[in-house]
């Protein structure tokens, strides 16, 4: 059911097929892949709002060796998962991993963003520990076609998580936002700049 939930929710933007050096590109993840996928130009994005590891990412369609994937999630996760499941965390992200890499060409896995203080539900500290896991998983399993990179490093300064291009909820970004993300992202990817 959650599976149905999550690519009844895909969005198929209308980006030709092929763009980007002969491989379609899917975003994939939360509500951060959800605001970036309009300046981010994949072939196709299957993403909710609140999506979190416990939905089936790794078996989403249409993922080959002529795919990119690009996988945004973790904010939903550190809400959802205590410090107590750190191990856990760290397994279902693992699995998503090295199961989308076997399948496609390349993954390029992004962590979360910095959230800023005071936000009522997420902490930022337990989030960078989820973070660190995330990364773990996803490095861990050397596996060449899969890289991490992580939205904090683009999101803080000097360990401080800065306001700016944020919106009032302290988690999400403006247009102006998305748009850095989304070209940082792309880059990171191996895709051209927009």
């Amino acid at each position: 059911m959650r599976v149905l939930l999550a690519l009844g929710l895909s969005i198929a933007l209308p980006v030709g097929a092929w763009a980007e050096g002969g491989l379609r590109t899917i975003l994939m993840g939360d509500s951060f892949a959800v605001g970036m996928a309009p300046m981010f130009g994949a072939d196709k994005t299957v993403a909710m709002i609140g999506g979190s590891v416990r939905y089936r990412w790794e078996t989403a369609p249409h993922v080959d060796r002529g795919t990119r994937v690009v996988v945004v999630l973790g904010t939903n996760d550190s809400v959802e998962n205590g410090p107590e499941s750190a191990a856990n965390y760290g397994y279902r992200v693992r699995e998503i991993a090295r199961r989308l890499a076997e399948r496609a060409r390349e993954v390029v896995w992004v962590g979360p963003p910095c959230i800023l203080p005071g936000h009522p539900a997420i902490d930022d500290e337990h989030l960078r520990d989820m973070s660190a896991v995330q990364r773990e998983a996803v490095v861990g399993l050397g596996m060449p076609n899969l890289r991490w990179m992580s939205l904090r490093a683009l999101t803080e300064r000097d360990g401080q998580c800065v306001e700016h291009d944020r919106t009032e909820d302290q988690i999400h970004f403006t247009a102006a936002g998305y748009a850095r993300i989304a070209r940082a992202v792309r880059e990171a990817a191996g895709m051209r700049v927009r």
